[in-house]
């Protein structure tokens, strides 16, 4: 299993960056890569999320659960999509300048020996990049607010 972890500063208050980040829904009217994401269901601080995104011309579907814990993180977990297993985190947290927001991805492919090459070569290569698209578009809408 690959950990990765992206980290961006945000000029802004953390009621405003972690808003626009719980808003998944609202993802692709500010993020290109985002094509489609539908809150498909959803409870007091739990939801389930259907997305899909094209990253270095990769076209990736999945859905997607989490748990939500106002201006301090949301934990995910893929229920569908490419890679046997993905989790993660979105970590919100007050620094001097703003916001800090990590984005960490846990996966595993989940096929023996092909899989950690596939691993490494284009799953890592398409979460490093979408996750710093999207840190990267949401830097620019909460400091453009």
């Amino acid at each position: 299993m690959l950990h990765l972890v992206h980290s961006i500063v945000i000029q802004s208050k953390i009621d405003n960056v972690y808003a626009i980040a719980e808003k998944i829904n609202k993802f692709p009217e500010f993020m290109p890569h985002v094509k489609t994401s539908k809150i498909i269901k959803k409870g007091d601080n739990k939801r389930q999320v259907e997305m899909s995104a094209v990253v270095n011309g990769i076209k990736s579907h999945w859905i997607s659960a989490s748990t939500l814990e106002k201006n301090k993180k949301i934990t995910y977990y893929q229920i569908k999509g490419f890679c046997k297993t993905m989790g993660g985190e979105w970590l919100f947290e007050k620094v001097s300048k703003g916001t800090k927001i990590s984005l960490a991805h846990n996966f595993d492919v989940g096929l023996p020996l092909i899989g950690r090459l596939i691993e490494r070569l284009i799953v890592k290569k398409w979460v490093n990049k979408y996750s710093l698209l999207t840190l990267g578009a949401i830097k620019t809408k909460a400091e453009s607010d």
